[in-house]
């Protein structure tokens, strides 16, 4: 009700509800696009087709990208390390070859007002999770993929030892669940 009033939001727990509304499409928008990926990089192209309900030509042209997530035609880029103008993806094979080389990172919407949405395939994945009535912040882009920095390890008789640094916003839980393909919360002895 708060993010559809269409008011200006009065005090800080309101504006914590909404944004933590964008927080939760944002992270379904970005997990679905994983498990696309994932079917796509691991399945052949006619079980992928048939899983993801695809046309069997865009599976073939996202599977020849060679990195693990996929671009998308109409998906918003912008330039790595600090570019801030977005741009939509429209040459695949050189954008995507950028991106793997994180020259390029991808975005996803956290919505509201004056927000730049995406266009094309890529507009059609985002819109389930777009709430376009949501009136009471402005809206967002936030980038999909991070690249750890400084990362350094070391296995020892008390177990694994990362080290490493995230950009801003990211979660060390989430990067950590990744790797292990494992939900920390359900490994937590306390």
């Amino acid at each position: 009700d708060i993010a559809h009033s269409g008011k200006r939001i009065k005090g800080t727990r309101e504006r914590l509800l909404v944004t933590a509304w964008q927080s939760y499409l944002f992270n379904q928008w970005l997990n679905s696009r994983v498990k696309a990926s994932k079917i796509i990089t691991q399945e052949n192209h006619n079980r992928a087709s048939k899983i993801l309900k695809w046309p069997i030509e865009l599976i073939k042209e996202l599977h020849s990208q060679k990195q693990f997530f996929k671009l998308f035609y109409g998906d918003l880029l912008r330039e790595l390390p600090n570019g801030k103008r977005l741009f939509n993806a429209y040459k695949l094979e050189q954008q995507a070859q950028e991106f793997a080389k994180a020259k390029l990172m991808v975005t996803g919407l956290l919505p509201g007002n004056r927000v730049w949405r995406s266009r094309a395939d890529a507009r059609y994945l985002e819109a389930p999770w777009d709430d376009e009535d949501l009136t009471s912040l402005t809206g967002d882009r936030r980038d999909a993929w991070i690249y750890p920095q400084d990362l350094k390890g070391d296995i020892t008789k008390d177990g694994l030892w990362l080290e490493f640094t995230l950009p801003a916003g990211a979660y060390a839980t989430t990067f950590l669940e990744a790797l292990s393909q494992k939900d920390l919360i359900k490994y937590d002895n306390s």
